[in-house]
């Protein structure tokens, strides 16, 4: 009985466990359940929300409302971080509004995603070729072509990247075997004539687009490079024409819209040019071209406030905008622009332009090393980037290492397609190592290469010229002139040449003839006033100066001829008044040197060397100015010290200039270094033995060098000299004694 008892309790013992074990899983089953509604209703809601914020993006995309479009996208990514459609498009809406790096990042985020998805290819290209990585670009153009060879944007991507000889050959290659699959098409003959045009080929770039056209008249890529090319040979109507025809459907954010702002300026029509921009900023405020444009425009002006604010104005919107962030660095004095620039290197580091940019302001401080560092490291980048390699050449030429910029110019001309700029620089460097026939050589390849330019024939004749050969170097001045009539530079050389010939009517009938087809010239009104100086019409030449200034306020030259009138008129005091004027907007070297001169000859020393000084501190290496301001030490300010190291230092830039060896020679004799004074006086004076002065400072230094008969010599040219110098007494007196001691010693003997 016990027994079954005991039996009975333990199975309802089990029958217990059971239960609490049933009830323990029918609740966490319960619990599974209900956690499994809420999350589904969880997962449910935030599908439903991506849905609603997608369709809301779509809807404000269709009506270009980029900001909304943004914010929905934006809250997408918040839900679902991986969402590849929203992190594409958001990528397209920065790159639409030229906002390049946050475009970059979500392009790059897109494209992990979705890594054969053509539109972040291609978009990502886009941003690469923007900040000159062009090989990435044409990498990403090729693989979008082998899958679509009919997708304009790649085309036109492809073309846009090819710069040097061997990309275009290569893009020529690639369009040609895409015509030859799918048949002609007007992207194809666009991307053509584009690189005609990259290699000078107008007329066939004209004919290519043309045929673009007649393929598809609507096609806004062929109207737009068409109204390009007429721009470039000065076709404003049908210039005009076309790239208001390719505007006229464009989007409001497009680059074709500022393109026409930009030809409608250059025109003379800046109003209307900035009420097309003022649209563009006023519609679409995001659109950051647009306000990089007007940014550049003040910054050219040198309208810094407008700069400055319009800079703010797209930092605003972007923080980390390339263009704004490199132009108010550029605004800041040399030293604390370099510090910007050294911190803009941790974000752009490996945009080539940017080291561009610093080696610029390295230049703007003297810095030609530093600067040729950073060119190397631009070309490293980019080794197509020619402004880069230009200037990195022309800076090695001037440190005297003309045979590395020849082969290095030489190799970029074999690579990239015919630009004048690499032909002058290289014509220089033989010139600099006196390989005038190469040099001469260089210029005729340039008229070859170059028919329709008038700069080779121009540097042919100054080639002449300055080879003695005044007859051949008119004649190529003329062909300059026939090339190009009305080409400034050249009808400036042969007028030189006229007034230097005594034929100064024929050079006023030539510039007369050019100022009633152009009067709103200001360079061909000081071409005039040049002439009437010439001519000893100080009124004429007076007048035409003024026309020029009234022309253009800051316009140099115009200022400099107006003082020489004035000072030919010994209106000295009205001559530094316009001079001043001038300076106080413009630190220009050669108005400063004209205003220290005439205050020399007013005899006001210590302002005329505040000015040398301040002429000094713009152009450190003017030899002009330490020449003078050497002078100025030696008679008027006596420090001769200070007056040798000015000296030294004008003679080593120019060591065969005769005044520069008569000043530094005249300090030497003053110092009783009379042999080291013997020999720069010496060479001076054979240089100028016209000079009176020159002749007294020689003849001081042979009676210091006991060298009695050739000084007495020398002093009596000075003394048959019909020229007054400041130093004709001393001479006569030293003449004097010298004639005396000599009678003395040969009636002694």
């Amino acid at each position: 009985m016990r027994y079954q008892i005991r039996i009975l309790r333990k199975m309802a013992a089990h029958r217990y466990k059971f239960c609490v074990t049933i009830l323990l899983l029918s609740s966490a089953l319960l619990f599974i359940t209900l956690l499994f509604v809420t999350l589904s209703d969880h997962l449910t809601s935030k599908d439903a929300d991506k849905e609603l914020y997608m369709r809301r993006a779509t809807q404000y995309l269709a009506s270009e409302d980029f900001k909304n479009a943004e914010r929905e996208y934006l809250k997408v990514l918040r839900l679902f971080p991986g969402d590849a459609v929203a992190a594409r498009e958001l990528g397209v809406i920065y790159f639409d509004q030229g906002r390049l790096s946050k475009s970059y990042e979500y392009l790059q985020q897109a494209a992990a995603l979705e890594p054969e998805n053509d539109t972040v290819k291609l978009k990502l290209g886009a941003v690469y070729l923007a900040v000159g990585v062009k090989q990435k670009a044409k990498r990403a153009a090729n693989s979008v072509l082998t899958r679509d060879p009919v997708n304009e944007e790649a085309v036109l991507l492809l073309t846009d990247a090819a710069r040097s000889t061997q990309d275009i050959q290569d893009a020529r290659q690639r369009i040609e075997a895409l015509r030859q699959q799918v048949g002609d098409r007007a992207v194809y003959e666009v991307a053509l004539g584009t690189l005609d045009l990259r290699q000078l080929d107008t007329a066939g770039a004209e004919a290519d687009l043309i045929q673009a056209l007649q393929l598809d008249p609507s096609f806004a890529p062929a109207q737009f490079a068409l109204g390009h090319l007429y721009w470039m040979r000065n076709d404003a109507k049908r210039a005009d024409h076309f790239l208001a025809m390719a505007t006229q459907h464009a989007r409001l954010r497009s680059n074709w819209r500022i393109g026409y702002a930009d030809f409608k300026r250059a025109n003379g029509e800046r109003e209307t040019a900035d009420l097309l921009l003022k649209e563009i900023t006023q519609k679409a405020p995001d659109f950051l071209p647009a306000w990089v444009d007007l940014m550049n425009l003040a910054c050219r002006e040198g309208r810094v406030q407008d700069c400055v604010k319009i800079a703010d104005t797209i930092l605003a919107e972007e923080p980390t905008n390339y263009a704004a962030l490199v132009a108010k660095a550029n605004l800041k004095l040399p030293l604390e622009s370099l510090q910007e620039f050294a911190r803009l290197r941790s974000m752009y580091d490996r945009v080539p332009d940017l080291h561009y940019q610093i080696a610029l302001k390295q230049l703007s401080i003297r810095n030609v090393d530093q600067a040729i560092d950073s060119l190397d490291r631009a070309v490293a980048l980019d080794p197509d980037f020619e402004d880069a390699v230009v200037l990195r050449d022309e800076l090695k030429l001037i440190k005297g290492d003309a045979a590395t910029a020849i082969a290095s110019l030489t190799e970029l001309i074999k690579r990239e397609p015919p630009r004048i700029g690499p032909h002058l620089i290289l014509a220089d460097a033989y010139l600099i190592q006196h390989n005038s026939g190469e040099a001469l050589a260089t210029y005729r390849r340039m008229s070859d290469l170059f028919p329709k330019d008038p700069q080779p024939a121009l540097l042919i004749g100054m080639y002449l010229a300055r080879q003695n050969r005044p007859a051949d170097a008119r004649s190529a001045f003329e062909e300059a002139l026939r090339i190009a009539p009305g080409y400034l530079p050249a009808l400036s050389q042969i007028v030189k040449m006229d007034i230097a010939e005594n034929h100064r009517e024929a050079a006023a009938s030539r510039v007369e003839e050019q100022l009633a087809k152009s009067p709103t010239v200001p360079s061909l009104w000081c071409l005039k006033a040049e002439i009437d100086l010439a001519r000893e019409d100080y009124d004429a030449a007076e007048a035409a100066s003024i026309k020029a200034i009234e022309l253009d306020a800051n316009f140099e030259p115009a200022y400099l001829l107006l003082g020489a009138a004035y000072v030919a008129t010994h209106r000295l005091q009205e001559a530094l008044e316009q001079l001043t004027s001038f300076a106080n907007r413009n630190k220009s070297p050669a108005v400063l040197l004209q205003i220290a001169m005439i205050q020399t000859d007013l005899k006001d020393f210590e302002a005329a060397r505040s000015t040398y000084e301040q002429l000094l501190t713009v152009e450190p290496d003017s030899a002009a100015a330490l020449n003078n301001l050497a002078s100025i030490y030696t008679e008027k300010i006596p420090d001769l010290a200070k007056a040798a190291h000015l000296a030294e230092k004008a003679w080593k830039m120019m060591p065969n200039d005769p005044y520069i060896c008569d000043t530094l020679g005249w300090i030497y004799i003053k110092r009783a270094y009379y042999y080291r004074g013997l020999s720069l006086l010496e060479q001076s004076a054979h240089k100028l033995p016209d000079r009176p002065e020159i002749q007294f400072h020689l003849a001081t230094a042979l009676y210091s060098t006991q060298q009695i008969s050739a000084a007495i010599t020398v002093l009596q040219r000075a003394k048959e000299s019909n020229q007054e110098f400041p130093d004709r007494e001393k001479a006569l007196q030293l003449l004097d004694e010298l004639t005396t001691q000599a009678e003395q010693v040969e009636t002694h003997w």
